[in-house]
């Protein structure tokens, strides 16, 4: 959080951790949750990065809105239930992951 820039200052600070809080499970907020596009080095991101980091989080607000219901959150996104399938093993998501 201290090496992002905050280009929306204190609204874009508290509409992150707003949505942090419902994206987190459990109690435990992690940097996905608060979707500010970090790289552990230096701040930077590569576009395929980016594309992953927006990927994961489509695919997590997808299921969370359908309740995990596959073929809705399929749908949801555009893709098939197989599609959808290989995009939850690549970015690792499972169940837990969507509380």
């Amino acid at each position: 959080m201290q090496v992002y820039k905050w280009p929306g200052n204190v609204r874009e600070l508290e509409n992150k951790v707003k949505r942090a809080v419902i994206m987190a499970r459990d109690n435990l907020v992690i940097p996905e949750d608060l979707d500010l596009l970090l790289s552990e080095k230096d701040g930077k991101v590569t576009l395929k990065q980016a594309k992953d980091q927006l990927e994961r989080q489509f695919i997590r607000e997808a299921l969370i809105k359908t309740r995990g219901n596959i073929s809705r959150a399929a749908r949801e996104l555009g893709v098939s239930r197989a599609t959808l399938y290989d995009l939850l093993e690549k970015h690792k998501i499972g169940k837990e992951d969507i509380k």
